[in-house]
């Protein structure tokens, strides 16, 4: 079990360049945010909640993959596809989708195989082999 999208949704995703995930409030779970890595689609998104650990996940595969995180103008973080703009910046939303549409194909589908990396973290085996190792560890 992945969190690819399926049907429909998939061809959203496979139709965006990217993905702006503009949740103004915490969430405790970024579905949104890995499904689009999982469809290897840029992703924009304000950076605390569940981002943050996303942002973790998509660190370690983009640092794997040779693709360190930049510092872009207004203070967004470009790490792997995902642009981590501070919390309800507008501003700095508008500058990740600005920079990222200036992005060749070539960049975004190395990108877009990190995300990808990182999604697979989320899936249901990587899960269950988590808990197991908790269970195991006590």
């Amino acid at each position: 079990f992945e969190l690819r999208p399926h049907g429909a949704l998939s061809a959203a995703y496979a139709a965006a360049d990217l993905v702006a995930v503009p949740s103004r409030r915490q969430e405790a779970f970024g579905r949104v945010v890995v499904e689009a890595l999982a469809a290897g689609r840029l992703c924009a998104t304000f950076h605390h909640g569940a981002a943050s650990e996303v942002g973790a996940a998509v660190l370690r595969a983009a640092v794997e993959h040779g693709l360190p995180p930049t510092l872009l103008p207004r203070g967004v973080l470009l790490v792997g596809p995902l642009f981590l703009v501070a919390p309800c910046d507008a501003q700095g939303l508008g500058a990740a989708i600005r920079e990222a549409s200036r992005m060749g194909s070539a960049e975004r589908l190395a990108r877009g195989e990190v995300g990808v990396r990182a999604a697979a973290e989320f899936g249901l085996d990587a899960f269950v082999r988590r808990t197991l190792a908790v269970y195991r560890s006590c």
